[in-house]
């Protein structure tokens, strides 16, 4: 039998050098990918704001329903009038958190949208995503940097607005109803109620404190 041939080494091909075009490439879909998670991430917290406030402003005019007397009002009790005076006021709080976190995440559905038509329009140039543009202003770039960033000031302002409107809200809806039960319940259930609230609070205050000093201590470990 005749021994097989014997063509040495294999040769391969050598590797392609990275070029700076793959490295832009990299890097514009690494930010895109970050954009779209900040995107997310901001949605995310103004959807379950709008979802909790509504919740709330849904309860809170139910309770306005229950406490509102059906005889002059003027003419009830104080600690009555205080209470429904607190649930109108948390229910106006509650809505105007939940129009306020329906705004914000609007602003983040138009900003998807127009990221979208953009990146459509990069898509169809000659050159792809990283072709050479020319602004208004006659200034040439490249593609990707036509992405913007997201409105995040605009973002931050919503978002600090819905809950601090949404705590103090809280707050006024937990005054109103025990005025209520004051109002409306013997003593020993009023005394016995406002008991209850002050040990939730009590036991929320134990509670964060370590949750707080625990999240420094993991953020300086990290």
């Amino acid at each position: 039998m005749d021994s097989p041939i014997d063509n040495g080494p294999i040769r391969r091909p050598p590797e392609r050098k990275r070029t700076q075009a793959d490295q832009d490439k990299e890097d514009d879909k690494a930010r895109k990918k970050a954009q779209e998670q900040l995107v997310q991430s901001w949605m995310d917290r103004l959807q379950l704001i709008s979802v909790i406030t509504t919740f709330f402003a849904a309860n809170e005019a139910q309770l306005l329903g229950i406490t509102t007397p059906s005889v002059d009002p003027e003419s009830t009790d104080k600690i009555l009038q205080t209470s429904n005076a607190m649930l109108a006021s948390s229910l106006v709080l509650h809505s105007f958190s939940a129009v306020i976190a329906f705004i914000g995440a609007f602003v983040l559905v138009t900003y998807k949208l127009k990221e979208e038509k953009r990146e459509e329009l990069d898509n169809h140039e000659a050159d792809g995503p990283m072709s050479r543009y020319r602004d208004k202003d006659g200034i040439y770039g490249v593609g990707s940097l036509r992405r913007s960033s997201p409105p995040t000031e605009l973002l931050k302002a919503a978002h600090s607005i819905a809950v601090a409107t949404a705590f103090v809200g809280f707050i006024f809806v937990v005054i109103g109803i025990i005025c209520y039960i004051w109002a409306q319940q013997p003593r020993s259930v009023s005394i016995f109620s406002s008991a209850t609230l002050l040990i939730c609070i009590l036991v929320s205050l134990t509670v964060v404190n370590p949750l707080q000093r625990a999240e420094k201590l993991i953020y300086q470990k990290s």
